[in-house]
């Protein structure tokens, strides 16, 4: 930016507010005149047009087209001076490109090696699932009822993810067995430990059809499920008791 403006400018993060500042030791035409858009209210000049350009924003310029009966200016966006301004923005942003095509190669690479070093040193982690074998599982009525023939080996990997993480996100596309998922992962908590009461919460037009798959998963797991009627006001304390006072292998509620 200093090369850009054709002065001394310094840029800060400010990181507990995810926002940058910008100073320039003294304002030239760079900044005034070629990098300036002016608006119908306010001028915007290139410290201002850095500004944005580092927030990916744009001004959110308006016009008068008139006054109305009390003397008031009506107010519109002003379409081509926003236009004009993300233009300068645009060009401010490929200055940086033009600037580094003109600088050494020691610069470049070294600039190469701290972007890497603070961007791409994050690989996302693989989990592989395969080795578990799921005890109690009853593959045999998942198949009879719902047409469950094995576990998919993104369920498996799934369920391993969420053993491994202690939880995490299950966003798997519609038809993929989320539900079985959270069965399983829920079951192996418990079986090994990790968790002593796994609660499954869900929408309340799901939290039957989950109850459902459970229970078929491991016919001999002891669930407690809230139908609607558990959860009336006379019988909700009673619900949350049985909860508290009981150990089950998974409590399956709505929100």
């Amino acid at each position: 930016m200093s090369h850009l403006f054709n002065t001394q400018v310094s840029i800060v993060y400010s990181d507990s507010m995810d926002e940058y500042s910008a100073k320039c030791s003294m304002k030239t035409m760079a900044i005034t005149d070629e990098y300036m858009v002016k608006g119908y209210y306010r001028h915007y000049d290139g410290m201002s047009l850095l500004k944005h350009a580092l927030h990916n924003t744009c001004p959110d310029m308006m016009k008068s087209i008139g006054e109305d009966e009390h003397g008031n200016d009506i107010k519109v966006r002003d379409s081509e001076g926003i236009q004009l301004a993300n233009a300068k923005i645009d060009e401010i942003r490929n200055g940086f490109t033009e600037w580094l095509e003109e600088q050494s190669d020691s610069f470049k690479e070294r600039l190469t090696t701290m972007y890497n070093r603070k961007f791409n040193c994050f690989v996302r982690p693989k989990y592989d699932g395969s080795h578990q074998t799921f005890p109690g599982l009853d593959l045999k009525a998942l198949g009879g009822k719902y047409g469950v023939k094995s576990v998919y080996p993104s369920q498996k990997d799934c369920v391993w993810m969420l053993l491994q993480n202690g939880g995490g996100i299950c966003d798997h596309e519609v038809g993929t067995g989320k539900t079985l998922i959270m069965c399983m992962a829920a079951h192996e908590m418990k079986r090994l430990g990790m968790a002593h009461k796994p609660m499954i919460i869900g929408l309340k037009a799901n939290v039957a059809e989950i109850a459902a798959t459970y229970q078929t998963a491991y016919p001999h797991a002891r669930i407690l499920y809230a139908s609607e009627k558990d959860f009336s006001t006379k019988n909700r304390v009673s619900f949350f008791n049985n909860i508290k006072n009981n150990d089950y292998d998974c409590v399956i509620m709505s929100h």
